[in-house]
């Protein structure tokens, strides 16, 4: 893997309200070789309820509600070098999605290849158990 989406927040196990905003904050992993081959194209938020309370983030597929779809271009903060490149999406839980456990899910899309060459698309992608209320 070239590189990774990290969730820095909200937290495993985060208390998220239905029908508000909350923001999910993305850290781009550190790239196991040259960025000049690597390009950040997309990330996907999805939310999906755990009605049975069966909630296991490792042995999840698929993405559930989407609540995002659309380009990811992390940035360093100059007052906070150290933190790394990150992105903050603000995303609003429906109003009528289930009370309970649920699986917030990152699908994070780069593109991998030298400048001009063939680029190969590279997937990756994290969940983590939230509580909605």
């Amino acid at each position: 893997m070239a590189q990774e989406a990290l969730v820095l927040s909200p937290q495993a196990n985060a208390s998220l309200l239905s029908g508000a905003s909350t923001t999910v904050e993305i850290e781009r992993g550190t790239p196991q070789r040259s960025t000049d081959e690597l390009q950040e194209t997309s990330l996907l938020i999805g939310l999906t309820s755990c009605p049975d309370g069966e909630c296991s983030p490792a042995s999840f597929l698929g993405l559930g509600q989407v609540l995002f779809n659309g380009v990811f271009d992390p940035q360093t903060d100059p007052n906070q070098p150290a933190k790394g490149m990150f992105q903050d999406f603000l995303v609003t839980i429906p109003s009528d999605f289930p009370q309970g456990e649920a699986i917030l899910t990152i699908f994070h899309v780069i593109m991998d290849g030298p400048p001009g060459g063939t680029l190969i698309p590279l997937f990756d992608g994290t969940n983590i158990v939230v509580n909605i209320v």
